[in-house]
């Protein structure tokens, strides 16, 4: 049998396999670059391959084939938990500073938007969804928004604002918290007080100052 022949949805239903799940199917190591030659297999990294005929229904799985080690993040984030209906132009995604992609022209053929993160700070609300897909959590999400006010219009922060305020699953203290372990500079919380704390506070002072029947 062609080895071309072989690289069908039955063997390979993600359309995406690995170069030990290829020699697995009887494909040597000389022909999987052979194939890759030719184009009927696509690099995305080292050991890592996309069978070209076969289509991918999320997209997101070849990111996380490529970048094994992200986190989905910013307007990707949001998606992924529902605050958002339109699927973004470009997968966002985290990685750690330091990380070097092997195939840097993958990355650019995928509409992808990586964000290099302080060690240290990477690991924050880091979760896995329902779809079990690595993304940071909502309140993360709200403050990476914000960290990055600079590139967001107002009008979108204060949408969004509305939005985590309205939710039910909204966590205040962990938002705060996430602030401040972030290091959001003296701008962004300003921001951040206006359109989401300081909200939460006239509601308390309210409560308070309301009389008792």
């Amino acid at each position: 049998m062609n080895h071309k022949d072989m690289l069908t949805e039955q063997n390979f239903p993600n359309g995406i396999a690995t170069a030990a799940e290829l020699k697995a199917a009887g494909i040597s190591g000389y022909c999987i670059n052979q194939l890759c030659e030719n184009g009927d297999i696509i690099r995305i990294r080292r050991g890592v391959y996309k069978i070209k005929t076969l289509k991918i229904s999320d997209k997101r799985e070849i990111v996380l084939a490529a970048i094994p080690q992200g986190v989905f993040c910013m307007s990707e984030a949001l998606y992924i938990h529902g605050f958002r209906k339109r699927k973004p132009y470009k997968h966002e995604i985290a990685v750690q500073r330091g990380f070097v992609h092997s195939n840097s022209r993958f990355i650019k053929a995928i509409d992808l938007q990586v964000y290099y993160i302080k060690p240290e700070l990477f690991e924050i609300g880091k979760t896995v969804s329902k779809e079990g897909l690595p993304c940071y959590d909502l309140e993360r999400t709200i403050c990476d928004h914000f960290k990055n006010h600079t590139r967001i219009s107002w009008r979108r922060l204060r949408e969004l604002s509305k939005k985590y305020r309205d939710y039910d699953g909204k966590d205040i203290a962990l938002l705060k918290s996430y602030a401040e372990k972030l290091n959001l500079s003296v701008a962004a919380m300003q921001k951040m007080n206006w359109m989401i704390f300081k909200h939460f506070e006239e509601k308390k002072k309210h409560k308070k100052e309301k009389p008792v029947a």
